[in-house]
């Protein structure tokens, strides 16, 4: 079947990636959780849960992955439990800097009434997994007391989370045959964005009506995306309707709407590249430089994944009704997915600075453009329709997500890491 030859591909082609540094990303991170300050920033356990699931999908033995987090947990335990003996002062200085006095101190007292529960149960919870070593060690816990507990909670966590991730694993070889590759990688970017979302509500974030429309966008428009890319990797339904479309557009041809839109054909890497010199400049100009380092970020990054899904899909471009030929795959269109980027951060940038009945008009234009681009596309004959369609969603999902992105993690970095 085609589904099972694109997840043999997709595991072939990504095993020697896991082979090479799956291991050893367990390892560090689980190490790293454990080091104060640096391992409320890491999220080991995370990790471990995701290189458990690449376990199950055949880069390495599970059980070799649970005795690598475990030999990092411990080592990280080792580490923080040495540093709160020898250099506990000037490490609870900077702690202030980062979590609240008062949590230290209940975090301390915990630690002295209860030395083997807070270093066994502390490996399980993500905000002691950080200090309970460091604490330990502050409170002069003895150091066979210690490294035995150490020991023990370190088997068992990596145990229980290494085991977790390889079950989700055994999930996925069941549902991926079922759903597509393709809407199940949607479905784990999904979960991640609302974990993320979950997170930063339980942490005090608040979200804006702007936020949460961008979330909701997101989530939608990817969904859209993965719905077409896998119907696409199958070669489904959406074939026929793609010749069908390109038959009647095609039949639209005539001078006047081919002399209209000829100048859409000339935009190529090059060309978009000189248009996007003109906000580049204006952003300078005004000294916008947080809002030109946006734009550029989001303009190069949407570029590269472009050229990363066209290399995965290596779609042909059609056959036939073409006016010029391209030598690039077909799906996604490039100029559908940059386009939509380009116009949606034209209208983000411009909110603050236009009247609403000009901010309606640009909005208006924008989306006049973008359709005409994706629509020049098919009347050319170098795109199917779902080429075209497909890109606009994802052009969506990546704008509405780097959007939420830059909105709300500033805003929860500040609220969990450098709140005092």
């Amino acid at each position: 079947m085609q589904i099972e030859k694109a997840i043999i591909d997709f595991l072939y082609n990504n095993k020697f990636i896991f082979e090479e540094f799956g291991l050893l990303i367990a390892f560090v991170a689980s190490a790293a959780e454990s080091i104060p300050i640096i391992g409320f920033i890491i999220p080991g356990q995370t990790l471990l849960v995701i290189a458990a699931i690449f376990s199950r999908l055949g880069a390495y033995n599970i059980w070799e992955l649970i005795a690598i987090a475990a030999l990092g947990s411990f080592l990280g335990d080792a580490t923080g439990y040495l540093l709160g003996r020898r250099y506990s002062a000037p490490i609870l200085q900077k702690m202030r800097g980062f979590i609240s006095h008062e949590k230290i101190e209940k975090t301390k007292i915990f630690t002295e009434k209860h030395a083997g529960k807070a270093v066994f149960f502390g490996r399980f919870n993500s905000f002691t997994r950080s200090f309970s070593p460091f604490f330990a060690g502050l409170s002069n816990i003895s150091k066979p007391k210690f490294f035995f507990y150490a020991l023990i909670s370190g088997i068992a966590w990596s145990f229980c989370f290494g085991i977790l991730g390889y079950i989700i694993g055994e999930g996925f070889t069941v549902i991926i045959p079922a759903i597509g590759k393709f809407v199940a990688i949607a479905t784990i970017i999904a979960l991640l964005i609302i974990y993320i979302a979950e997170k930063a509500k339980l942490r005090g974030g608040k979200f804006t009506r702007k936020q949460i429309g961008l979330f909701i966008t997101s989530i939608i428009s990817l969904y859209a995306f993965a719905i077409i890319a896998q119907n696409v990797s199958d070669n489904g339904a959406l074939s026929i309707v793609d010749q069908q479309i390109g038959a009647l557009v095609a039949s639209w041809r005539n001078p006047l709407l081919l002399s209209s839109i000829w100048w859409l054909g000339l935009i190529g890497p090059w060309t978009f590249t000189l248009i996007c010199l003109i906000p580049v400049f204006v952003l300078l100009l005004f000294r916008r430089f947080k809002d030109l380092f946006f734009f550029l970020i989001s303009i190069s990054l949407s570029g590269v994944l472009v050229v990363f899904l066209k290399a995965e899909f290596s779609r042909p471009r059609p056959l036939l009704h073409f006016l010029f030929k391209e030598s690039s795959s077909s799906f996604p269109s490039g100029h559908a997915v940059l386009a939509t980027v380009f116009f949606g951060l034209i209208c983000y940038e411009m909110k603050n600075y236009l009247k609403e009945w000009q901010f309606a008009l640009l909005c208006a234009f924008s989306s006049i453009m973008i359709i005409l681009v994706g629509f020049s596309r098919i009347y050319f004959g170098v795109h199917f329709a779902s080429d075209v369609i497909g890109g606009f969603f994802f052009g969506i999902f990546f704008i509405s997500f780097t959007l939420l992105f830059f909105d709300v993690l500033p805003h929860v970095y500040k609220k969990i890491i450098i709140k005092k």
